[in-house]
């Protein structure tokens, strides 16, 4: 039986507001759509894992209330595990308000975590790592319990066959402080443009060289209109250009799309420079269209299984 994916991050409810044009302050406009939907970067990635056809598990907080069974149909709607998901009482369910232009796709995020706590590694000892061979982190504001539970895959990794191990990832978007300690405990570690930038990196090839270089990892990082790069140690740096749409719709969760379809084809073998060229692609699709809904059906996610196929037919 072939192992489980797991996501660890948040979810919240994302209300999705489409304006023919960014609003200026103390305006008045009619919007063109509002639309309410699942969010939060590892939500959004184990949605997108789902559809490439991966046995796919979230975990993270909910909170019981109003917005708590929406959050759980949706997430079977899409065919995400949600068995380990840990529900809090006297909470409320972190909400974002999205403002989509449609001029130019941009999105603009308003979010709002008032009081659902974070996972601690208290909650991430009740779940039986040998179940997965995959283990996904969204950076969050509960660093110290992240490398712990990151520990626990690595004490577990120990303990098992080289083919029973778990690899890890991390994302790091947000820009925020991160312990310098925990980018040498994963396999591979994602990185945003704006989290590059924030650092005073102007491309996407000098800075996984330098991260590489210092962490001695593997890191990621995707830079929008300019594709993507990557390095693994003792390597040179593999770029992707990217493959925006023919009409930017909605760059909402491109990102976390970018980062599902890495795991896709890393999962199954392809080169990390095909695992670019297709999170890449997929990625382009998202922001062509509106939400996650319609990119089952897209070409590119055709594109990016039949590339994991060809490798398995070449072996």
């Amino acid at each position: 039986m072939s192992k489980r994916i797991l996501c660890v991050g948040l979810v919240c409810v994302d209300f999705k507001t489409v304006v023919k044009q960014y609003p200026l302050e103390d305006t008045n406009q009619r919007t063109m759509d509002t639309i309410m939907e699942r969010g939060g970067n590892a939500s959004n990635s184990a949605t997108v894992l789902s559809m490439l056809g991966c046995d796919v598990e979230y975990f993270g907080t909910v909170s019981d209330c109003q917005n708590k069974n929406f959050i759980m149909s949706d997430f079977e709607e899409y065919g995400v595990n949600i068995s380990n998901i840990v529900i809090c009482n006297n909470s409320k369910c972190p909400v974002s308000i999205v403002i989509v232009n449609s001029e130019n796709g941009s999105r603009t995020i308003l979010h709002s975590n008032r009081c659902l706590r974070e996972l601690t590694y208290e909650d991430f000892k009740m779940v039986d790592l040998s179940l997965y061979n995959w283990i996904h982190f969204e950076g969050r504001p509960n660093n110290d319990d992240i490398r712990l539970m990151i520990l626990d895959i690595k004490k577990y990794n120990l303990s098992v066959d080289c083919h029973k191990r778990i690899t890890i990832s991390l994302e790091f978007e947000k820009i925020r402080t991160y312990p310098l300690d925990i980018i040498p405990l994963v396999d591979y570690a994602f990185f945003s443009k704006d989290y590059a930038k924030h650092y005073g990196f102007n491309d996407m090839e000098t800075f996984v060289s330098q991260k590489s270089a210092e962490k001695n990892k593997t890191v990621i990082c995707a830079w929008g209109e300019c594709g993507a790069a990557a390095k693994i140690p003792d390597s040179s740096v593999v770029t992707s250009k990217a493959f925006p749409p023919k009409q930017m719709v909605d760059t909402t969760g491109a990102g976390d799309t970018f980062i599902a379809a890495c795991l896709y084809s890393l999962i199954h073998g392809l080169s990390l420079e095909e695992a670019l060229d297709s999170g890449c692609c997929l990625a382009g699709a998202k922001c062509g269209i509106m939400g996650l809904r319609g990119l089952k059906n897209s070409r590119e996610i055709t594109y990016t299984c039949k590339k994991k196929k060809d490798m398995v037919n070449s072996r």
